[in-house]
């Protein structure tokens, strides 16, 4: 499924931009009034798997690539990644209000980015509030579809250095160049796991010899997944989205392809997007 997506501002209400978010696709078009008052969202089904490590999560669903018609949110995707979103799968795949948001937010970033980072960082000190009452510890993943590296502008600096340092930031990367400032971030508490794609396995190859890890998707199923690849040892990223805490030191995070139809499993697995190792049980037959 894809979207076609166009914001137009229309006015503020108490300082918040509302925007008028004209969505499309093959079953019609509507036009979608949005009010952007907060810019986070704890309803995730993968985040949420933290709760049971004791961790509430929080991220920012922005719309990927440039399907909010704002800019390019993914500069660095693959065309498979692009083509296979998860951003239009599960409930993405159905309703048009959900794109509508996000493409709004997307909106926010691009044309008023000091109240953007304002608001994110007004979401994570009401998420540290609760968290502090609940007994939990609180993560903030600030790219959920989007893969912005934020400490590359003077307003993203000024965000990461006024995160509390209670809340553990953390996100996917397909920017191997971020990891160039690692230990800066992690100066910031903000914990990057590079995200392997097609093609680019003599960069995933130099990310693992220098002990940082990747995430790969395999084509296999759950009960017999890989142990090893490319002579690194491979841990489950399904139990959790907390990536912080995977044993450190160049190691491949395994995750089961997730597609929409067979069709998008097909083109992810032809592409290497999707990589299927032999002697393991393929998820779906190449």
């Amino acid at each position: 499924m894809t979207f076609d997506i166009n914001c137009e501002y229309s006015h503020d209400v108490d300082g918040y931009p509302v925007l008028d978010v004209h969505v499309e696709d093959k079953h019609g078009s509507v036009v979608l009034p949005v009010h952007v008052k907060t810019i986070t969202t704890m309803d995730n089904p993968k985040t949420r798997k933290g709760e049971g490590k004791g961790y509430m999560t929080i991220g920012v669903p922005l719309s990927p690539h440039k399907t909010s018609g704002e800019g390019n949110a993914c500069t660095n995707a693959t065309k498979t990644c692009i083509r296979n979103c998860l951003d239009v799968q599960g409930i993405g795949s159905i309703f048009k209000r959900i794109h509508a948001y996000r493409a709004a937010k997307t909106w926010l970033y691009y044309n008023r980015r000091a109240l953007f980072y304002d608001m994110v960082l007004q979401d994570i000190e009401r998420a540290a509030r609760k968290a502090k009452r609940d007994n939990v510890k609180l993560a903030c993943r600030p790219n959920m579809f989007s893969d912005i590296a934020h400490e590359r502008s003077r307003e993203g600096i000024k965000f990461l250095e006024r995160v509390p340092r209670e809340c553990q930031l953390y996100d996917y990367t397909k920017h191997h160049y971020r990891f160039d400032n690692f230990n800066r971030l992690d100066e910031f508490g903000y914990h990057l796991t590079y995200s392997h794609a097609e093609k680019r396995e003599s960069i995933t190859d130099d990310i693992l010899n220098r002990g940082h890890n990747v995430a790969v998707v395999f084509n296999h199923q759950n009960d017999d997944f890989p142990t090893s690849w490319r002579n690194h040892p491979v841990i489950s990223g399904d139990d959790s989205d907390l990536r912080f805490l995977d044993r450190s030191g160049g190691y491949v995070i395994g995750l089961r392809m997730k597609y929409a139809t067979l069709d998008s499993a097909h083109d992810m697995i032809r592409s290497g997007f999707a990589v299927t190792v032999p002697g393991c049980t393929p998820l779906v037959e190449a």
